[in-house]
């Protein structure tokens, strides 16, 4: 099932699938040259913010200290919905150009992005 989503859209995974509770983010794009793209998990609470740094994920904290969300090497995100705490109630995931405004770079120099979800 394909599902096209525009620009700051938001999808609930489990309003379509309740049995939905482990699933990969692969985040892919054709970049220019020179472009530097990270990818980020923000675990979010109810007021859409960070309980804490733990809940920030990028390259510099892999792992959240749940396992419940995982930046793997190559950019993707695995979640697993069963290990997240109880007081994130969203997860917002993002991509940046590295060092952007010193490069003179920005998104309209990325080509075909996408991201795919797969259930575990």
């Amino acid at each position: 099932m394909a599902i096209k989503l525009s620009k700051g859209q938001k999808i609930d995974l489990t309003k379509n699938n309740p049995l939905l509770n482990r699933v990969m983010i692969g985040l892919g794009w054709t970049a220019g040259q020179g472009l530097d793209l990270d990818t980020a998990a923000f675990l979010l609470r109810a007021d859409g913010k960070v309980d804490s740094d733990e809940d920030f994920v990028f390259y510099g904290n892999a792992n959240h200290h749940s396992e419940g969300v995982i930046l793997n090497s190559d950019g993707s995100i695995d979640i697993n919905l069963d290990k997240i705490p109880r007081h994130v109630e969203k997860i917002s995931l993002t991509a940046t150009i590295y060092d952007a405004d010193n490069r003179r770079q920005n998104f309209s120099m990325i080509r075909g992005a996408f991201l795919k979800i797969f259930s575990l």
